[in-house]
């Protein structure tokens, strides 16, 4: 028995051993693999095993102690015991050590809470937000930027870009973002002028949310410039019967619960009544976050998918791909548009309308993977879910829209969907793009705004 159990803990710990092994680094320095820091704790663990194996030899059998010319026994039971013990009080310590560092462990970007609810806007980012991720360098009025004073002089000329997550991008810091790369460019070539670029765009905004966060977060502010491009958050409206929503579509967009439906969820699930105590420990955060980074990363993305595949061929996977043919929030997405435009040129504001970019496409498509893309996850019905040739066939309307309706107003349009091109140098994801996209962009924006001429040179 002894044996058995010793054979299956040096297993497990070599298994996970060779996880932490079969990881790359960011900023590899020690053979072209590892960071300094993450070799030296390999090494500990490393070194561990056999003090890990004399410990599992030690819990099998009495241990005796002479004290004073008097014997204790110490049963393997007892040892148990006593472990367990150990790691609670180890629990405890790391507990209050990674709560007085505040180190961030969760996998998402940014926490939400009470202080970012908004009535009509759902949520919304704060300078708050910085404390837990400063790459997203968040201003005092709530947009991702420089600091700004709500009164600008005359030779200050202020940007807006609206949007969803595309546009927000948080993924990367603020400091490779479109926004601050065209706040450069544009101050080399106009050093005359005080040039302002602020993000407003925000994770699951739709022209809808747009269309508000314009009127009452950015008109007061008196803006020279707004630039807008989203497609896919409005093509995701259409979807119903998941977690997000509450009833079937409706054209004003209050079927969405967006933001608000965890804490709605959470506090009023099925058993109908609400959360009222929760323990939490970061530890677990930062073990769950540890693996999910750094366990056997260098084949974790074939391994999964194989998996997936796997599992789907034995009939295991409920969840299937269907065709979807019907987006009834293409109509509210045109009246959006057409509102915004009209209300910007009322207010004598010029605006730049861009197209969705996306990286969907039929050569990357693997049916038999379940939840490739972001939005499959998120349009869940059921036991089906939209194939890739929908999500392109969805996108390509609403990006028809988006031209037509440009062109339709006399407003200057973006192709950005020609423009950036469909490959993962540009793109994290189906909609979310990279440094490498993000620089993409900034020269596509620098480009059409000297073009146009919308900054004077004084």
């Amino acid at each position: 028995m002894k044996n058995v159990f010793l054979v299956i803990a040096v297993s497990v710990y070599i298994f996970l051993l060779l996880g932490f092994v079969m990881h790359t680094s960011a900023n590899p320095v020690i053979f072209g693999k590892y960071s300094l820091l993450y070799f030296f704790v390999l090494l500990i663990i490393a070194f561990c095993l056999y003090p890990f194996i004399k410990l599992i030899n030690f819990l099998f059998y009495t241990s005796k102690f002479k004290v004073e010319k008097r014997i204790f026994k110490i049963n393997p039971l007892r040892k148990i015991l006593y472990l367990f013990l150990l790691f609670l009080i180890l629990l405890f310590l790391s507990e209050i050590t990674l709560l007085i560092t505040g180190q961030k462990l969760k996998e998402e970007p940014y926490t939400l809470n009470l202080d970012n609810f908004h009535l009509f806007l759902q949520s919304t980012l704060n300078k708050e937000n910085n404390r837990e991720n400063p790459s997203l360098h968040i201003n005092s009025f709530n947009f991702r930027g420089d600091e700004i004073k709500k009164e600008k002089d005359k030779n200050t000329f202020r940007i807006f870009v609206l949007g969803g997550s595309s546009v927000l991008n948080v993924g990367v810091p603020y400091e490779k973002s479109f926004g601050k790369i065209l706040q450069e460019k544009l101050k080399k070539e106009y050093p005359n002028k005080k040039i302002e670029v602020l993000n407003a765009g925000m994770d699951g905004y739709t022209s809808e949310h747009t269309i508000i966060q314009y009127l009452f977060n950015i008109k007061d502010l008196n803006p020279d410039l707004l630039i807008t491009w989203q497609g896919i958050n409005d093509m995701y409206y259409s979807c119903s019967g998941n977690f997000f929503t509450k009833g079937m579509y409706k054209n004003d967009y209050s079927h969405q619960l967006g933001s608000v439906a965890f804490p709605i969820k959470q506090y009023f699930s099925d058993n109908k009544y609400p959360v009222s105590f929760r323990f939490h420990l970061v530890t677990f955060d930062f073990l769950r976050h540890t693996f999910a980074f750094n366990f056997y990363s260098d084949i974790n993305p074939l391994f999964n998918k194989g998996i997936a595949k796997k599992l789907t061929e034995l009939k295991l996977s409920p969840y299937h791909p269907s065709e979807m043919k019907n987006f009834p929030s293409i109509n509210s997405y045109k009246r959006n548009l057409l509102t915004l435009i009209n209300v910007a040129k009322n207010d004598n504001v010029p605006l730049i309308l861009g197209n969705q970019p996306f990286l969907y496409s039929m050569s990357l498509d693997e049916s038999k993977i379940p939840f490739q893309w972001y939005m499959q996850r998120n349009c869940l019905n059921g036991k089906n879910y939209p194939d890739t040739k929908s999500l392109i066939y969805g996108i390509s309307l609403f990006n028809k829209i988006t031209e037509d309706t440009s062109l339709l107003t006399e407003t200057t349009f973006i192709d950005f969907e020609k423009e950036l091109p469909k490959t993962n140098e540009y793109f994290f994801d189906d909609v979310h793009p990279t440094e490498r996209g993000n620089l993409k962009i900034a020269e596509i924006l620098f480009v059409t705004i000297a073009k146009e001429n919308y900054i004077k040179a004084n």
